[in-house]
């Protein structure tokens, strides 16, 4: 509490971190911008993949998902993902479910 020109009493400022964001964590992660389309989300999760996987490994994913996707409209099931494990290489079997999930947003965009 400090004192103002006339003698009264102020509240002190809020703690502010090394950004001068009043409130925020010290060590805390800076917060993505939010992602504004779908196009970009897309963008974002190709972006993602190719720079893990490589272009080869990822347009193969892709491929195949997208294939299983018009071909039967479900989800795969435990053989498909064995053989996009195969495909992605099984220390990058976490993208499986991004390339799906991007394969999920190609097909909103085009039926939108």
């Amino acid at each position: 509490v400090g004192l103002a020109a006339g003698g009264a009493a102020t509240a002190a400022s809020p703690p502010r971190d090394g950004a001068g964001s009043p409130g925020a964590a010290h060590g805390s992660r800076p917060r993505s911008p939010p992602i504004s389309s779908l196009s970009q989300r897309m963008g974002l999760l190709r972006a993602r993949c190719e720079a893990q996987l490589g272009k080869k490994p990822f347009e193969a994913a892709l491929a195949f998902l997208r294939q299983r996707s018009a071909a039967q409209g479900v989800r795969p099931g435990t053989e498909e993902w064995a053989q996009l494990e195969t495909i992605v290489g099984h220390g990058n079997s976490d993208l499986c479910a991004v390339v799906e999930q991007l394969v999920f947003l190609e097909e909103v965009a085009g039926g939108a």
